[in-house]
């Protein structure tokens, strides 16, 4: 496995966060009456390919949508009444203590928002396809509406954008996340193979590719396998290289009994 050298580019979070916001900045000016979260979820299925989405998007919107099985935000209903009462906790709300969304209108408290909110991001995990609190409303809902409601959505906000950057980075080859225990640090690399990683953060080695520890010449894919076995250590794949090797007729791993290693 090869050393670093000068082939890696460290990130934090916020930077490869700016990566992604770029990237919808980008179709977000061609498509500009699309939320961001909208257009998001269409990178996402496309694999951040921008012109493929607008290939796609101008040949057929409706398709286009399907295909990322969102809905087209001009087909949502938006509410025409107006009420006083929040329908989450069933109170009355003033207008200063409550939020609606853009699209459909559906209006709440922000105490409410911020529970629903805290179930969704925090708690389910959930940062790509976050939609109203209201039943069966698929309107998007953005990060602007997260600012939107104050200083107590800051950690879901945070929380929001560190899922998306994951997801991020799981569709960018050249793109991976530090897997060392409270590092958020991530690499960029120019070389997609499996070299070896030492974090300038937190000193954490892994290999590019797998992220689990350096493997020298042993192919992720077996380390994988070897790793659900339990077997970690470097020392023990390093044995494990020198003395086995796959079956010709079936690529079990079996053990070398003469010859070099080839």
């Amino acid at each position: 496995m090869a050393s670093s050298g000068e082939t890696f580019t460290y990130l934090s979070e916020a930077e490869v966060v700016a990566q992604m916001s770029g990237a919808v900045d980008q179709v977000s000016t061609l498509l500009p009456h699309l939320p961001r979260a909208t257009v998001r979820i269409l990178l996402h299925t496309y694999n951040w390919d921008s012109q493929q989405i607008l290939d796609d998007f101008w040949t057929d919107e409706e398709k286009t949508f399907s295909r990322a099985n969102c809905v087209d935000p001009g087909s949502i209903h938006q509410s025409k009444t107006v009420s006083d009462t929040c329908d989450i906790c069933c109170d009355t709300m003033a207008e200063e203590e409550s939020r609606a969304l853009a699209h459909c209108r559906h209006q709440f408290h922000v105490s409410c928002w911020l529970s629903y909110l805290y179930s969704r991001v925090m708690e389910d995990g959930e940062s790509l396809r976050l939609e109203c609190a209201m039943t069966d409303c698929p309107s998007p809902l953005d990060e602007d509406f997260l600012v939107s409601l104050g200083p107590s959505s800051t950690p879901i906000l945070a929380r929001f954008w560190s899922l998306l950057a994951q997801l991020f980075t799981a569709a960018q080859p050249s793109l991976t996340r530090c897997p060392g225990p409270d590092c958020s640090s991530f690499v960029s690399s120019r070389v997609q193979e499996p070299v070896a990683v030492q974090c300038r953060s937190c000193s954490h080695s892994f290999c590019f590719c797998c992220s689990l520890p350096p493997h020298y010449s042993v192919p992720c894919r077996l380390v994988r396998d070897w790793a659900e076995e339990g077997i970690k250590t470097v020392t023990t794949i390093w044995v494990l290289e020198v003395l086995t090797k796959n079956c010709p007729s079936c690529s079990v791993n079996i053990q070398r009994v003469a010859g070099c290693n080839v």
